[in-house]
């Protein structure tokens, strides 16, 4: 049985600044907990989605029963609400002995004309229901 796990607002693709000819894609990133860990055997995935008024966003749910259930959507980025950032090309990884949740992204929030990315990173060591702080990579913007 297919189970979703939220409803998109991008069906497919999406045309942003920073991807206008290639276009941005919306497709999971997912992963499960095989450490030892208190989360083991949860299920994770992170997508890309439009929103209302901040551009495009990095979303995760988490399931801790198999993936019938999966929890409301998380907004991992931390840039201002209400600022037209794009954050896309998302990934996820968890770590086998430590069961933290890793995301990476290319994000926008440091160019004004939102063409050029940065590379950011961000680390649950909560079972992906909270965020450390967002970093950027040190390498410069992405054309």
């Amino acid at each position: 049985m297919t189970q979703a796990i939220a409803p998109t607002q991008v069906a497919f693709d999406l045309a942003i600044p920073a991807m206008n000819v290639r276009r941005a894609l919306v497709y999971p990133a997912c992963g499960a907990d095989i450490s030892s860990g208190s989360s083991r055997g949860t299920l994770y995935c992170a997508w890309m989605d439009l929103t209302a008024t901040n551009g495009t966003d990095i979303f995760l749910s988490r399931s801790a029963d198999g993936g019938a259930h999966w929890s409301a959507p998380l907004r991992v980025n931390d840039d201002p609400a209400g600022v037209a950032n794009d954050q896309f090309n998302q990934w996820l990884a968890v770590d086998p002995i430590d069961g933290s949740v890793n995301l990476s992204w290319n994000d926008t929030r440091l160019d004004p004309s939102h063409v050029s990315t940065h590379i950011f990173y961000a680390r649950s060591t909560y079972g992906g229901q909270s965020f450390a702080p967002k970093h950027a990579g040190d390498h410069g913007a992405h054309e």
